[in-house]
């Protein structure tokens, strides 16, 4: 049974890669824009968290600012490199 798992996880490993190729080379979205706009919704969903803790909370404003801070900040900064990274690829006019 192991053998066989192992065998069907390679094989959608290699299916899942294959999708993923076949809609990059379709031009449907490629794999920079798709980490762009995840990672735009990641921001939302973070952003719209820290709003609804903000007026949920009876914790003091500088508690409040740091849990806010601490969740908000690596989400920011990784969208910031996934945007930079994507501004990059546009330049080069290789968006794959």
């Amino acid at each position: 049974m192991p053998v066989q798992y192992l065998k069907n996880l390679v094989r959608t490993k290699y299916n899942v890669d294959s999708l993923i190729d076949w809609f990059a080379d379709k031009n449907f979205i490629s794999v920079h824009s798709g980490a762009l706009y995840v990672t735009l919704w990641m921001t939302y969903l973070a952003f719209d968290w820290a709003g609804r803790f903000a007026f949920a909370t009876d914790k003091s404003g500088s508690d409040v600012a740091l849990i806010i801070g601490a969740v908000t900040v690596p989400v920011t900064a990784l969208q910031g490199f996934v945007f930079n990274v994507y501004s990059k690829a546009r330049c080069i006019g290789k968006s794959k």
